[in-house]
């Protein structure tokens, strides 16, 4: 199954001096629409299967 998200541009860097990157929703899934922009991974492996992360929430390890 292809990836409901990319990683954008943006970034910021987390306390523990992780850099996180904001997701876009690409395709519509059940908390997210094409384009909705959501909060802040470390890497694609931190979402699996239709798992949004929504706001300012930060997900990394």
């Amino acid at each position: 199954m292809d990836r409901h998200f990319e990683l954008t541009d943006k970034f910021i860097i987390n306390a523990f001096g992780a850099k996180l990157f904001q997701i876009k929703c690409t395709r519509k899934i059940k908390y997210a629409d094409i384009g909705d922009l959501g909060g802040y991974i470390e890497k694609e492996n931190n979402l699996s299967g239709d798992a949004w992360v929504s706001g300012n929430a930060q997900v990394s390890g």
